[in-house]
């Protein structure tokens, strides 16, 4: 078997392309061939030792055969995240039988135990870990149910690592009011957008149907699409604006085709992320100015169907009159 030669991606990334598939290594040219030595004398070196016959077939078949699955029932993307998870067991080199000789009963909790120890540092962080051995589960329970293995794993206690909690961030209205400024000296016309996002707690696809009006006024300052929370339903969903936003809905247009072209836009643009945040940040403003928690749901478009039916009773009137409590003059 001809070793594979270690190349220089156009990044700038040393990589081995063996058997159809890349194993890149790093950007420093001395750590990446110190690296690939040892994948030499591991991975490739069990590649090429693999058995002729076996009465099970090994780890990485399966893998390719439940990516395969994935990518038909599940879709491209949801196959690409599974193939990550899963390779982080096809490189480890922690013991005498892995990768192409790695078999399905050896996968049990001390190895994935010694695993996510090996994940947490590498670097990996630990909600990757946990995603990585429930992956790793999945895919040996489908193989069971479709007789690939002789018997079902023994993975009933998963050595999950504890993730920590997220820390609230302090969010001021200051934060929202730097970001479209700072859109606006890039590109004036994110400015509507992010502003409408902000003051009407928007979803970006919903400023994206707005902008292509892809629905209808029913009243001053109400209008109704066929959005998220509603699609499946047949109903509308009713987006309210204050007197600040109808400013910018006059000057919205529609730059982008989907709601994606302009988060990518704001993304290359602000130091602030998605355009996604703003939806919360407006949401928590509204709270902390006293808005009650219906009339939040209300602007937020929540498949609460109780508060829609209130507020079509009585009008918009209290959203709209909540919404001028949150401004970014």
């Amino acid at each position: 078997m001809r070793v594979p030669s270690m190349r220089r991606h156009k990044t700038g990334v040393f990589f081995v392309r063996h058997k159809g598939k890349d194993t890149y290594f790093s950007l420093d040219e001395a750590a990446s061939r110190r690296a690939y030595e040892q994948w030499l004398q591991g991975t490739w070196a069990r590649t090429a030792a693999e058995p002729a016959s076996s009465s099970q077939p090994s780890l990485v078949r399966i893998a390719d055969a439940y990516l395969e699955y994935v990518y038909r029932t599940r879709g491209k993307k949801l196959s690409q995240d599974y193939r990550a998870y899963l390779q982080p067991l096809m490189r480890y080199g922690g013991g005498p039988e892995v990768g192409l000789l790695l078999r399905p009963q050896d996968v049990n909790v001390a190895l994935l135990d010694a695993l996510g120890i090996d994940m947490i540092s590498a670097g990996y962080k630990p909600r990757t870990v946990n995603h990585t051995l429930k992956a790793i589960k999945r895919m040996l329970m489908w193989a069971a149910d479709r007789d690939m293995i002789n018997e079902p794993p023994r993975l009933r206690r998963l050595p999950t690592v504890p993730v920590p909690k997220p820390t609230p961030k302090v969010l001021c209205a200051r934060n929202a009011r730097n970001w479209v400024a700072e859109a606006a000296i890039k590109d004036e016309r994110l400015v509507p957008w992010l502003s409408l996002i902000y003051l009407s707690c928007l979803r970006p696809s919903e400023a994206a149907s707005l902008a292509h009006d892809r629905g209808e006024w029913i009243e001053e300052g109400v209008y109704a699409i066929r959005g998220k929370t509603t699609g499946s339903t047949g109903d509308y969903r009713y987006m309210v604006f204050s007197d600040e936003g109808l400013e910018h809905v006059s000057a919205l247009r529609p730059c982008w085709k989907t709601w994606d072209g302009m988060s990518r836009r704001c993304r290359t643009l602000c130091s602030y992320g998605g355009p996604r945040q703003l939806r919360s940040w407006g949401a928590t403003h509204l709270r902390r100015a006293g808005v009650p928690l219906p009339t939040v749901r209300c602007v937020l478009g929540h498949g609460d169907g109780g508060a829609v039916d209130h507020y079509l009773e009585r009008g918009f009137a209290e959203a709209r009159s909540a919404l001028r409590r949150i401004t970014l003059r």
